[in-house]
């Protein structure tokens, strides 16, 4: 049988003596599961294009050099692709799921711009440690951002319209900026100084 209980922010949360979790809890299990399956993914576009023996179909999800936009490309295309199995598994309002994906989607990409220009820029250099772990930080944080907003008590449906343009513009950037990236230090290989898909300077 399910029943609502109100927590102490006024929220009504369903629970089910059928699994013996309430929303929330499934919520979390969901965010903390999908940053790690989101890390795992990562990893593995990071060396996709390599592998794949530099194959332009795979460069549009996996890094092709360095830079900080390509980094955050293999976090992001996880992290929304991850969006599908949340729906399915939390069943809840899509247009609420939207809103709250592609605020984490914006947290995942400023927290990895701001922090790899901070500390490089303190150390003089990058440490390999550093940005992995970095990278599977801000994955668990954009997970829990989506959540907390998913779980805003507020009419945050009427933001869908807002939220589905960010996304789509999110989506287009992640195409387009490989093969044309815009010539900026974002996008700029630290080791090379190459932009996207160029071999030669």
């Amino acid at each position: 049988m399910d029943y609502s209980v109100t927590g102490s922010s006024g929220l009504q949360y369903r629970q089910s003596n059928r699994c013996g979790l309430s929303v929330p809890v499934r919520q979390l299990i969901t965010a903390v599961v999908g940053a790690i399956v989101c890390f795992g993914l990562a990893v593995l576009l990071h060396y996709a294009y390599d592998w794949s023996g530099e194959r332009l179909p795979v460069a549009v999800f996996a890094s092709v050099n360095e830079s900080v936009w390509e980094h955050i490309k293999i976090l992001l295309w996880p992290f929304l692709l991850w969006s599908i199995a949340e729906y399915y598994i939390l069943r809840p309002d899509p247009r609420r799921l939207l809103v709250g994906k592609t605020v984490g989607a914006l947290a995942v990409a400023v927290m990895t711009i701001c922090f790899f220009f901070v500390y490089s820029g303190i150390l003089g250099r990058t440490v390999v440690w550093v940005d992995i772990s970095s990278a599977f930080l801000w994955l668990l944080l954009g997970e829990l951002v989506s959540l907390r907003v998913l779980n805003l008590p507020h009419n945050i449906e009427a933001l869908y319209g807002v939220a589905a343009a960010v996304m789509t513009l999110i989506v287009v950037m992640l195409l387009c900026f490989t093969a044309s990236p815009p010539r900026i230090g974002l996008f700029a290989d630290p080791e090379t100084g190459l932009y996207g898909l160029e071999t030669t300077p």
